[in-house]
């Protein structure tokens, strides 16, 4: 392939992701530093209570609401809208690895559509930045060529989402200089009359 055809492969890829929400930045993802909450315990009392969290603030295309429960047989179950508005449901893989002194916490999900929540060729893995039983701050980053594609989002248990502030939430990422944290747009919550998988 020549420098030509590269940059314009490039150039049409960064275009593309601009359109759905991924901004292109010159630049390398690197080693992002992840939460030393995000444990094993932490982990099994997520999956063990299979927490259901919705998306309030993200920095990918706004759209519509987002709602991701995770279980503890590895499985999760994603549910968001298209752009009709009609529900999109997705059930797939998530692996959960916790925060050690060599390795990042990161959370990893599989068949995802393209693009969605970052998602590279169907599978996404986020650096888990805050880690709360009742929140969790997710960062996506990859490279094609120079340029890299990040997205952020903020999670939190639905029980809890109609008492939290998103404009507080995003105010207190800032100052902790998360990045992409002044680039976070709220998102509809209450956008499905009911959320629930069967298994």
């Amino acid at each position: 392939m020549t420098r030509q055809s590269l940059f314009v492969c490039v150039l049409g890829m960064g275009l593309l992701m601009g359109a759905v929400g991924q901004t292109p930045e010159l630049g390398f993802c690197g080693v992002y530093e992840t939460s030393g909450n995000f444990s094993a315990e932490l982990i099994a009392q997520i999956e063990n209570s299979e927490a259901r969290f919705s998306f309030i603030l993200s920095s990918g295309s706004s759209g519509g609401c987002k709602k991701l429960q995770l279980y503890s047989t590895g499985i999760y179950f994603y549910q968001t809208t298209d752009t009709l508005g009609n529900p999109l449901n997705v059930s797939s893989t998530v692996t959960m690895k916790p925060h050690s002194s060599s390795s990042p916490a990161t959370i990893a999900l599989s068949g995802l559509p393209f693009t969605e929540l970052g998602a590279l060729l169907g599978s996404v893995t986020f650096n888990v930045l805050v880690a709360e039983k009742e929140k969790l701050v997710l960062l996506s980053c990859y490279n094609v060529g120079l340029i890299r594609f990040r997205q952020l989002h903020v999670l939190v248990a639905e029980e809890v989402s109609s008492s939290l502030s998103p404009h507080a939430v995003q105010t207190e990422l800032i100052s902790m200089k998360v990045p992409l944290a002044s680039s976070l747009k709220q998102l509809p919550r209450s956008c499905f009359s009911s959320f629930s998988k069967s298994k």
